[in-house]
Protein backbone atom coordinates (compact mmCIF):
# COMPACT_ATOMS: atom_id res chain seq x y z
CA UNK A 1 0.00 0.00 0.00
CA UNK A 2 1.44 3.50 -1.25
CA UNK A 3 -0.23 6.18 0.77
CA UNK A 4 0.57 8.35 -2.26
CA UNK A 5 -1.98 6.23 -4.56
CA UNK A 6 -4.80 7.21 -2.07
CA UNK A 7 -5.43 10.57 -4.28
CA UNK A 8 -5.56 8.30 -7.33
CA UNK A 9 -8.66 7.19 -9.34
CA UNK A 10 -8.74 3.61 -10.57
CA UNK A 11 -10.82 3.26 -14.10
CA UNK A 12 -11.87 -0.58 -14.88
CA UNK A 13 -11.97 -1.77 -18.52
CA UNK A 14 -13.80 -4.63 -19.17
CA UNK A 15 -14.74 -6.33 -22.47
CA UNK A 16 -16.64 -9.19 -23.14
CA UNK A 17 -16.77 -9.84 -26.96
CA UNK A 18 -19.08 -12.91 -26.78
CA UNK A 19 -21.63 -11.90 -23.87
CA UNK A 20 -25.64 -11.56 -24.68
CA UNK A 21 -28.54 -9.96 -24.05
CA UNK A 22 -30.13 -13.50 -23.09
CA UNK A 23 -26.26 -14.91 -21.66
CA UNK A 24 -24.60 -11.02 -20.00
CA UNK A 25 -21.73 -11.39 -18.22
CA UNK A 26 -22.37 -9.78 -14.41
CA UNK A 27 -18.91 -7.42 -12.97
CA UNK A 28 -18.94 -6.31 -9.24
CA UNK A 29 -16.61 -4.43 -7.73
CA UNK A 30 -15.90 -4.16 -4.06
CA UNK A 31 -14.29 -1.34 -2.80
CA UNK A 32 -13.60 0.15 0.46
CA UNK A 33 -16.83 2.23 0.15
CA UNK A 34 -19.17 0.64 -2.21
CA UNK A 35 -19.89 -1.74 -4.75
CA UNK A 36 -20.59 -1.09 -8.27
CA UNK A 37 -22.03 -3.17 -10.68
CA UNK A 38 -22.77 -3.54 -14.26
CA UNK A 39 -23.51 -6.20 -17.08
CA UNK A 40 -22.03 -6.35 -20.54
CA UNK A 41 -23.42 -6.01 -22.70
CA UNK A 42 -24.53 -2.83 -21.60
CA UNK A 43 -27.81 -1.82 -23.19
CA UNK A 44 -28.66 1.76 -24.00
CA UNK A 45 -31.61 3.00 -25.31
CA UNK A 46 -31.22 5.25 -28.19
CA UNK A 47 -33.81 8.18 -28.26
CA UNK A 48 -36.79 7.79 -29.31
CA UNK A 49 -37.34 4.71 -27.32
CA UNK A 50 -37.50 1.86 -29.97
CA UNK A 51 -33.82 1.23 -30.81
CA UNK A 52 -30.77 0.08 -28.74
CA UNK A 53 -27.52 0.13 -28.59
CA UNK A 54 -25.07 -3.16 -27.10
CA UNK A 55 -22.16 -2.51 -25.40
CA UNK A 56 -19.55 -4.94 -24.91
CA UNK A 57 -16.51 -2.60 -23.83
CA UNK A 58 -17.24 -0.69 -20.38
CA UNK A 59 -14.62 1.86 -18.80
CA UNK A 60 -15.77 3.00 -15.09
CA UNK A 61 -14.13 5.01 -12.46
CA UNK A 62 -13.60 4.51 -8.76
CA UNK A 63 -12.79 7.44 -7.10
CA UNK A 64 -9.79 8.19 -4.68
CA UNK A 65 -9.90 6.87 -1.25
CA UNK A 66 -9.49 10.09 -0.04
CA UNK A 67 -12.62 11.47 -1.30
CA UNK A 68 -14.73 9.63 0.86
CA UNK A 69 -15.97 11.16 4.44
CA UNK A 70 -14.32 8.34 6.46
CA UNK A 71 -14.58 8.03 10.40
CA UNK A 72 -11.14 8.40 12.22
CA UNK A 73 -11.40 4.33 12.68
CA UNK A 74 -11.79 3.61 8.89
CA UNK A 75 -8.98 5.94 8.04
CA UNK A 76 -6.82 4.27 10.53
CA UNK A 77 -8.20 1.26 8.80
CA UNK A 78 -7.83 2.54 5.49
CA UNK A 79 -3.98 3.42 6.28
CA UNK A 80 -2.84 -0.15 7.01
CA UNK A 81 -4.64 -1.46 3.78
CA UNK A 82 -7.24 -0.90 0.77
CA UNK A 83 -9.04 -3.31 -0.92
CA UNK A 84 -10.50 -4.22 -4.05
CA UNK A 85 -12.49 -6.93 -4.79
CA UNK A 86 -13.64 -7.72 -8.54
CA UNK A 87 -16.31 -10.65 -9.50
CA UNK A 88 -16.81 -11.88 -13.16
CA UNK A 89 -19.68 -14.47 -13.56
CA UNK A 90 -22.34 -15.55 -15.79
CA UNK A 91 -24.97 -18.39 -15.78
CA UNK A 92 -24.27 -19.24 -19.52
CA UNK A 93 -23.51 -22.90 -19.43
CA UNK A 94 -19.76 -22.21 -21.79
CA UNK A 95 -17.30 -20.40 -20.93
CA UNK A 96 -16.96 -16.94 -21.65
CA UNK A 97 -14.62 -15.01 -22.54
CA UNK A 98 -13.40 -11.63 -20.80
CA UNK A 99 -10.52 -9.26 -20.73
CA UNK A 100 -10.25 -6.91 -17.59
CA UNK A 101 -8.01 -3.74 -16.69
CA UNK A 102 -7.25 -1.92 -14.11
CA UNK A 103 -4.82 1.33 -14.04
CA UNK A 104 -4.75 4.68 -12.12
CA UNK A 105 -6.71 7.42 -14.53
CA UNK A 106 -3.95 9.85 -15.36
CA UNK A 107 -5.17 13.56 -15.38
CA UNK A 108 -8.13 13.09 -12.87
CA UNK A 109 -7.80 16.37 -11.02
CA UNK A 110 -8.41 19.11 -13.13
CA UNK A 111 -6.81 22.93 -11.98
CA UNK A 112 -8.21 26.10 -12.74
CA UNK A 113 -8.02 26.94 -16.43
CA UNK A 114 -6.83 23.71 -17.51
CA UNK A 115 -8.76 21.97 -20.56
CA UNK A 116 -9.42 18.54 -20.94
CA UNK A 117 -10.16 16.34 -24.07
CA UNK A 118 -12.00 13.54 -24.01
CA UNK A 119 -14.25 10.91 -25.68
CA UNK A 120 -17.56 9.50 -23.75
CA UNK A 121 -20.20 6.78 -24.20
CA UNK A 122 -22.51 5.66 -22.37
CA UNK A 123 -20.46 2.62 -21.78
CA UNK A 124 -17.37 4.82 -20.53
CA UNK A 125 -18.56 7.83 -18.89
CA UNK A 126 -15.26 10.36 -17.40
CA UNK A 127 -15.10 11.76 -14.19
CA UNK A 128 -13.01 14.70 -12.82
CA UNK A 129 -11.97 15.99 -9.35
CA UNK A 130 -11.53 19.61 -8.82
CA UNK A 131 -10.56 21.52 -5.80
CA UNK A 132 -11.81 25.12 -5.34
CA UNK A 133 -9.08 27.79 -4.69
CA UNK A 134 -9.27 29.18 -0.94
CA UNK A 135 -10.21 32.69 -2.52
CA UNK A 136 -13.08 31.49 -5.25
CA UNK A 137 -16.63 29.85 -4.33
CA UNK A 138 -17.40 30.11 -7.85
CA UNK A 139 -16.46 28.50 -11.32
CA UNK A 140 -17.26 28.78 -14.76
CA UNK A 141 -17.33 24.88 -16.48
CA UNK A 142 -17.13 25.49 -20.39
CA UNK A 143 -18.55 21.55 -22.15
CA UNK A 144 -17.81 21.94 -26.14
CA UNK A 145 -18.90 18.63 -28.08
CA UNK A 146 -18.88 18.18 -32.15
CA UNK A 147 -22.10 16.19 -31.85
CA UNK A 148 -25.90 17.16 -31.29
CA UNK A 149 -26.80 14.58 -29.36
CA UNK A 150 -27.87 15.12 -26.12
CA UNK A 151 -25.36 14.70 -22.81
CA UNK A 152 -25.83 14.87 -19.30
CA UNK A 153 -22.74 16.94 -16.94
CA UNK A 154 -23.05 16.70 -13.83
CA UNK A 155 -21.39 19.12 -10.96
Amino acid sequence: HDSKLRNKALRLHVESLSSTASEPVIVVVRHEKGVLSWQLPLIVQLSGGDRISEYRSVNRTLCPIDDYDLTPAETKKSQDREFLTISVSTAYMTDTLFSLLVYYQEDYIVGMNETRTFDVTPAAPQYFEFHFPDDLDIVLLSVNSPDKLCMTVSV
